[in-house]
């Protein structure tokens, strides 16, 4: 059976992976209005970003930018909805290994 210790690891890391995707995330904005809500995050966009102050050409790929300048906000509803789409697999997974196992 998998040790519970794996799991713990796999699921620290899958979250922290999504809490961080953010980060790794562009959105490509077409007009002025994409600018002032550019949404980041995988695999629902949860960080909301105001990146009117900018002048791209369009279209142009935005990645997140300093929440200094750039006022953001967090949708908790799609944080909870990614961690779950994350979590739920990794235990289904574990769960049917465990019952194959006995």
């Amino acid at each position: 059976m998998i040790k519970r210790k794996f799991l713990v690891l796999l699921f620290l890391v899958a979250n922290l992976l999504v809490l961080l995707s953010p980060f790794f995330s562009k959105n490509c904005v077409s007009n002025y209005d994409d600018l002032k809500n550019a949404a980041f995050g995988f695999p629902f966009p949860f960080v909301n970003q105001d990146l009117s102050s900018y002048d791209p050409p369009f279209p142009y790929f935005m990645s997140i930018s300093s929440p200094w300048e750039n006022p953001m906000s967090i949708n908790l509803l799609s944080l909870i909805a990614s961690l779950f789409v994350v979590n739920v697999p990794i235990y289904f997974i574990y769960y049917i290994y465990g019952l194959l196992r006995k």
